[in-house]
């Protein structure tokens, strides 16, 4: 994480000089150039609306040491949505107080002023109504977890509830381990999972369920405050082929409330929640495939593995085109892919490079015996062209079950000019694939 740290005046450097000692990646400190003696460890600006707009993108921490109102008004223009904007903290010039002004979850300024406090004695003043409260929003688990948030629009109503109410109900595609941080939590209150296999879509659609108690004992899967499913029994995910088409299907699956909210298995913790007061449907959807959430959110988890296989020279445009195509067949998003696989052939490949980071993703690829070794234990597609060349039955299948820890292939072999794309999934979320990462 690179972070810039501000400050105006001799003192300002002072602390920021300071805050930047006790982080655990080097940091650049800016300075005003009025300043004298202009110290060496620092870098000297004349105005503060030239400085921003050439660095803003470069950092994703920024600490102003300086009145919060000129930082406001600085970085005003320069804001652009909860999932892109850098953590920022104001800090006095006096280092007795640190305030996070913007991304306080998602961007881990609330998590970066909580550690800047207990290394240097400085006070963390938290504004975010969940912190206050004690309670952990679904954005600041989505930030430990690596987790991507879907549609950032609903979040505040999700949020509201979780204040208002005190819980949120859970549903959820992946098994997640009892240790897992969001089963730990007595907030939120997963709804079962019978019948649910990893991969298949959740409802799409919403029916008005009753309000009478006994029928709250049966929730919908759908995100939102309204809303009802039917059980159905179809397995999307237990071939590729079935889960190819999950984007045109809309099948509604049955959720029941452990204990209509009583008790909180993953933690045995009591819960004095009158059944009638559970809310219909989930707030919270963990999926690969986000939808339409109907007032909820999704928490969307990098467990989309792509594999591809190209021929010389291709060009990133072409591989980002087609990677838009396999995702859309799939009906799975961006947000879901944790990264581009390939063989090891292909290392050197611009395109394929030049795509990954595109997309801000990792690019790995695979010695041709493993490659090989997959297609003969899966049984995977076969072209006698590719073996000509290159020596093994196939690639992209092959690379992106690779990319998995123990996944399944939910997309076979597409065929593009120049390129081959397959999709796998991850089974589950366990402690090992999905463990929380550090706060900062």
């Amino acid at each position: 994480m690179k972070a810039a740290l501000i400050a105006l005046t001799d003192r300002g450097g002072a602390v920021a000089r300071a805050l930047a000692g006790v982080l655990p990646e080097p940091a650049d400190i800016f300075l005003h150039v009025h300043c004298s003696p202009f110290p060496a460890w620092a870098r000297p600006f004349r105005r503060l609306k030239e400085l921003l707009p050439e660095i803003w993108q470069e950092y994703r921490l920024f600490v102003f040491v300086m009145a919060s109102g000129i930082a406001v008004r600085q970085i005003a223009s320069l804001l652009h949505s909860k999932d892109r904007d850098p953590a920022v903290l104001v800090a006095d010039e006096g280092g007795r107080f640190l305030i996070p002004l913007l991304s306080g979850h998602l961007g881990g300024a609330n998590a970066w002023a909580k550690f800047l406090e207990e290394k240097t004695g400085a006070l963390a003043v938290i504004t975010t109504a969940t912190d206050v409260n004690g309670l952990v929003a679904p954005d600041e688990y989505a930030r430990r977890l690596g987790w991507r948030v879907t549609p950032l629009a609903n979040l505040p109503a999700v949020n509201r509830h979780l204040l208002e109410k005190g819980y949120l109900t859970v549903a959820t595609e992946f098994a997640l381990a009892p240790g897992h941080p969001l089963r730990q939590d007595p907030n939120y209150l997963f709804l079962g999972t019978a019948g649910l296999s990893p991969g298949s879509k959740l409802s799409r659609k919403t029916d008005r369920p009753s309000r009478e108690a006994d029928n709250i004992n049966t929730l919908p899967a759908d995100a939102g405050s309204g809303g009802g499913a039917r059980n159905a029994g179809r397995n999307s995910a237990g071939t590729g082929r079935a889960a190819q088409n999950a984007g045109r299907n809309n099948t509604s699956r049955g959720w029941a409330l452990r204990d209509a909210g009583r008790e909180n298995r993953s933690t045995g913790a009591a819960r004095e929640l009158d059944r009638r007061e559970v809310t219909p449907g989930a707030q919270v959807i963990i999926s690969a495939f986000p939808g339409t959430a109907n007032g909820g959110i999704y928490l969307v988890p990098p467990v989309i593995s792509i594999g591809v296989g190209c021929r010389r020279g291709i060009d990133s445009a072409a591989v980002l085109e087609g990677i838009e195509v396999a995702l859309e067949r799939a009906g799975t998003s961006s947000l879901a892919v944790k990264g581009l696989y390939s063989i090891d052939l292909k290392a050197g490949e611009q395109g394929l490079r030049e795509a990954a980071n595109h997309l801000g993703l990792p690019f790995r690829t695979f010695a041709a015996e493993a490659i090989q070794r997959m297609n003969e234990e899966k049984g995977l597609s076969r072209s006698g062209f590719v073996r000509k060349m290159i020596g093994v039955d196939g690639v992209c299948e092959a690379a992106s079950l690779l990319g998995t820890e123990q996944g399944v292939l939910i997309l076979p072999k597409v065929k593009m000019a120049g390129l081959t794309l397959a999709l796998s999934l991850e089974r589950s979320l366990s402690w090992v694939s999905a463990r929380e990462i550090p706060n900062i």
